[in-house]
Order: structure tokens, then sequence, then C-alpha cells
């Protein structure tokens, strides 16, 4: 699996840059469909200026807005998936809608790279249920099960003693630190696979 995960994308650039260096592929499949329901969306315009300034080609696909015939012929070419931040419980609710799990997981499988920052993070766990202390559930009134990508084992935490979240994320931290596989990332950090099942956390501490 070629997967990198953050909790800001621009925050992790240095690692980002490292990890993507080893693939030849250009061409950027862009999901903002969490950002849909977010009164801020600074991110995801830093995060498109940001692939831009790399020289990557970018292919929005918003989910919401397209046929489920669409978005998996989008997702059967795509090279690398980046799905950006926003709220998780939607950004679900509309990847759900379109039949899209599946079809990512097992593109993933195959070689895609996937790119998820903030609720493109989140999602790549087993079950998004634990986010619902930073994310609203209620934006997700047809959410029916919060069962998510599974790319992952473990639960990654955004945010982590970052304002405006940081509250959000201690109460988190306090409710699933012994029942889930946390992992804490601040917004430099970054999740990053190394292969064989393994993920290693960059902490930024170089920047």
């Amino acid at each position: 699996m070629n997967i990198f995960l953050s909790s800001s994308l621009v925050g992790a650039k240095n690692g980002f840059e490292r990890f993507i260096e080893k693939f030849q592929a250009k061409k950027i499949t862009f999901i903002a469909t969490a950002a849909e329901v977010s009164p801020y969306t600074q991110y995801v315009d830093d995060a498109r200026e940001y692939f831009l300034s790399k020289g990557f080609e970018i292919k929005d696909l918003e989910v919401s807005k397209v046929s489920e015939e669409q978005a998996k012929e989008i997702i059967n070419h795509t090279e690398i998936l980046y799905v950006s931040g926003g709220n998780t419980f939607y950004l679900l609710q509309e990847l759900k809608k379109k039949d899209l799990l599946e079809l990512i997981k097992e593109k993933v499988d195959e070689g895609m790279v996937y790119i998820g920052e903030s609720a493109g993070l989140v999602i790549a766990s087993p079950d998004i249920a634990y986010i619902k202390y930073m994310d609203d559930p209620k934006a997700a009134p047809e959410l029916k099960s919060t069962k998510a990508l599974n790319l992952v084992e473990f639960y990654p935490l955004p945010h982590w003693g970052e304002e405006p979240f940081k509250e959000a994320a201690e109460k988190i931290h306090k409710a699933y630190k012994d029942s889930l596989q946390l992992i804490e990332i601040d917004n430099k950090g970054a999740i990053i696979h190394k292969g064989d099942d393994r993920f290693d956390v960059d902490f930024g501490d170089f920047y």
C-alpha cells in the first residue's frame, strides 16, 4: 500500500515530498467533498495550490454531484487519490451513496496512492464513530453506519495539541484511549506506510 495520512498536508509537506518522490505519477484525483459542509475551507485551497506548485495535474471529483457510474470511472483511472479535510461523517455518507468504499480499498491494494488530510485521514480507519467530538455527525443525516475505508487497523487522531481542535482531540483521547489504538499527530506530523503493513509516524521533528 502507498498511504500518506496527515492532519495538514501543507504542514507536513516535507514528509510528503519525501514520500511522493518515489512515484512517477503526476495526476491527482482531488476529493474535497468533506469541506462542502464546513464553514472554513482554506485548507482545500492551500492543498490545491501546493499540488499545482509541485507540478501535479488535478482532476476534481465532486462525489456528491456526480453519478455513481461517473465517480467509479474516475476512481478506476486514478493514480493518486487525495481526500481533503472537512466533516468526516458527511464525507463517509457521500462516498457510501456512490458505493465507493470497496472500490477505493481495492485500488489502494492494487497500488493507487492514497493521501488523506484530516477527514481524509480519519476515514482511512475502520470506523469513524470516535471522531464525533471533533466533527458533527448531524452533518450526515443519511449515514446509517460509521464503518469506514479500513485502510489501516488503527485510529488516527488529527490536530493533536492544535487549536481550535485541542479540546476535542483531548476528549477523544480520554474517551477511547483504552479501547482503540489511537495514533495522535499534530499539524506537522504524518503517518506513512513503509511496506509490509508497517506504518511510521513522522512527528516533523526536522521542521
